[in-house]
């Protein structure tokens, strides 16, 4: 966990020294499940999902999160989105 922990800490810097940067939000998002930081986790899910509502990659985990809470009601949202997609007609 200690690494992944500083993967974590990496990450997060590399946003704070450029927090409109969806790469370096991904990168938090991805170190943070492995640092098993679900709060992190999910927020930067959901910075990422209002930056770019139809990232497929954040919304499938925020889907996955929303399940796993039994939250079926934001599980049917968030495939809504994704079905509304312009990428999705494609």
């Amino acid at each position: 966990l200690g690494d992944h922990a500083a993967g974590l800490e990496g990450a997060r810097a590399l946003l704070a020294r450029d927090p409109d940067n969806l790469q370096a939000l991904e990168r938090v998002a991805r170190a943070s499940r492995l640092a098993r930081d679900e709060a992190g986790l999910l927020a930067a899910l959901r910075r990422i999902t209002a930056k770019a509502p139809t990232h497929v990659p954040a919304q499938t985990a925020l889907a996955h999160l929303a399940l796993e809470d039994q939250d079926f009601a934001a599980a049917e949202r968030i495939a809504k989105t994704l079905r509304a997609a312009p990428e999705a007609a494609a």
